[in-house]
């Protein structure tokens, strides 16, 4: 397994794992724009997500099976960071084919060894 940080090159493999999730990941999400399932909505995203990572405001990797190198299994995010404490949160979300796996506990133990050792966060919230 590896977790990646994207560019908007992988915009089109980024709109097929949020559209094949669409329903699940909607009911727990806020509403998105009318524009959000398109290629060019994911590659401004991507984008942004990318300097935002760059200035440590937030980080969004996708999880990957050396099985199928090319297909998105999931997605651990940080976010809402706090410099002063040096806090944040961490989200995830699992392809719904890909469940019961252990694949969230997976991403997250990567994440907090991420974020202690090379953000140096001394607080992580989920």
């Amino acid at each position: 397994m590896t977790l990646k940080v994207l560019d908007e090159t992988f915009a089109g493999k980024v709109l097929e794992f949020y559209s094949r999730n669409r329903e699940e990941f909607d009911r727990y999400e806020a509403a998105k724009p009318d524009n959000f399932y398109t290629t060019e909505y994911i590659a401004a995203t991507l984008k942004a997500e990318y300097a935002a990572l760059l200035k440590g405001e937030f980080g969004r990797f996708f999880l990957f099976s050396d099985d199928l190198p090319g297909e998105i299994l999931g997605s651990v995010s940080f976010f809402g960071v706090t410099s002063i404490n040096r806090s944040c949160r961490i989200g995830y979300k699992i392809d719904k084919n890909y469940r019961q796996l252990g694949l969230g506990s997976l991403m997250v133990k990567h994440m907090l060894e991420i974020l202690t050792h090379e953000k140096e966060m001394h607080r992580i919230e989920a």
